[in-house]
């Protein structure tokens, strides 16, 4: 059994991983690293508030917040176009979505676990995390040290003063932060900015990058734990800038803890200082290596059918061909581009597969100007276009057929939503991407391609 998985982040990881768990030969190419490394560190399964574009944290019927369960609850029953409706159904088992993305999850902590990162949360709680900002977010999941600054179960917040690194305003974040807390509502949380005693030099490069690159040495870890020392207190939540270590994170969090009695975490953080997201891509990547996969490092061109039950995808620009029993594409949008929005049309390049966005409108092969809307608050068209699929995630051609009967589409591909506006990109890849693997493995054990008279 072969199977190539097409794209680098998290969906495509998660359907290398669970395809090679059970036993297949697994391919995964990829030119880049996916728009997982963009991100926060954040796993959001459903948006704040569904429908309720004003109030990103608070319910208007009940005035409380929504649970996350709740909320994606709220999701199933919404729009029939969204990955959740598709992925389990208004009629299915109730209890199906939360079995389901727990269990992803605690898949998901099980491979980061060996690169040094712990993702927390559950679908019971809301975690409320501070981003560089000083805004607040309403997270599901979040991978450490990002995750351990729940403000919710925080009694004060102290943050770190780093003057020379971009990005980084410890002040004005101190001071929106108090604003936030106040207009939420939220039990007195008090709020300060705290002036380490670190030693010359250690935060003196601008970039948080490299800044986190030096931290990971032992004797910028004992600097830094000296420097917090004095800080702690009882309930304290040490806010730092997004620079506690990349390959060595857990240890220097660790180290600053034991020698401060606080709770250290780090703002949530965005490109082009996201450095949350390039751990988390690190150790999706180490994990993928750990299972055997092998990876290829080059663009796919085109996707092919060779015949009822293969595929050949075209790498690069010398054409070789990638022969494939099974094939789960996991490329993305935009930034990756999985969907092109060139001057005259939007396209989805790989097999000419139709595009729609949220309302069922098929927006490929016109302008993308003409899926956009004015106004910076608006819903864009454009940005949730991507492919239909069956229940089985296969991606339908014009005809309303699955292009082929073990070609499978996970991810940011999958259209019906705006992944960045509802927060939900990395929620809708890992279950899309374990559900893509799924299918994929079923058709390759019980080959139906030519009983269902597939071309």
């Amino acid at each position: 059994m072969s199977a190539v998985v097409v794209g680098g982040g998290l969906a495509g990881a998660a359907a290398a991983l669970a395809l090679a768990e059970a036993g297949a030969e697994v391919v995964q190419v990829a030119a880049a690293p996916g728009a997982t490394a963009l991100s926060a560190g954040v796993v959001d399964v459903a948006s704040a508030s569904p429908g309720i574009a004003t109030l990103p944290w608070r319910d208007a019927l009940r005035g409380s917040p929504l649970l996350p369960r709740e909320r994606l609850a709220l999701h199933r029953r919404g729009a029939p176009s969204h990955p959740y409706a598709q992925l389990f159904g208004a009629g299915d088992d109730p209890a199906l979505p939360e079995r389901e993305i727990e269990t992803g999850m605690a898949r998901l902590a099980r491979w980061l676990e060996p690169g040094g990162l712990a993702l927390g949360g559950s679908l019971g709680a809301n975690r409320l995390l501070a981003t560089v900002a000083g805004t607040l977010r309403v997270a599901d999941f979040a991978v450490a040290p990002a995750a351990r600054g729940d403000l919710l179960e925080a009694q004060d917040v102290a943050v770190i003063d780093a003057p020379a690194l971009e990005g980084w305003d410890a002040r004005a974040l101190a001071r929106t932060l108090a604003h936030e807390i106040d207009a939420l509502g939220l039990a007195k949380l008090p709020v300060s900015v705290v002036h380490p005693a670190f030693p010359p030099g250690l935060f003196a490069d601008p970039s948080p990058v490299r800044v986190a690159a030096r931290l990971d040495a032992s004797g910028a870890r004992a600097a830094l734990a000296t420097g917090v020392s004095a800080l702690g207190a009882r309930g304290r939540v040490l806010l730092f800038p997004p620079c506690l270590g990349i390959e060595r994170s857990a240890e220097l969090v660790h180290a600053l803890e034991t020698a401060s009695g606080a709770r250290v975490a780090e703002a949530l953080s965005f490109p082009p200082h996201a450095v949350a997201g390039f751990r988390f891509q690190r150790a999706l990547d180490a994990a993928v290596e750990r299972a055997g996969v092998r990876r290829v490092r080059e663009r796919v061109r085109r996707v092919l059918a060779v015949d009822v039950d293969a595929l050949s995808l075209v790498l690069g620009d010398g054409g070789e061909r990638l022969a494939a029993d099974a094939v789960v594409l996991a490329v993305g949008r935009f930034v990756s581009g999985g969907v092109e929005a060139g001057r005259d049309a939007v396209n989805e390049p790989l097999l000419g597969l139709p595009l729609y966005d949220a309302d069922g409108r098929r927006i490929d092969g016109i302008p993308a100007r003409r899926s956009a809307r004015k106004g910076y608050g608006n819903e864009q068209p454009l940005f949730s276009a991507g492919v239909r699929t069956d229940r089985r995630l296969r991606p339908l051609a014009s005809n309303g057929r699955p292009q082929h009967a073990r070609l499978f589409a996970a991810g940011d591909l999958l259209g019906g939503f705006d992944p960045a506006r509802e927060r939900t990109g990395l929620g809708v890849a890992l279950v899309s991407g374990l559900r893509g693997a799924r299918a994929a493995l079923e058709s390759l054990r019980a080959p139906q391609a030519r009983a269902e008279g597939m071309p």
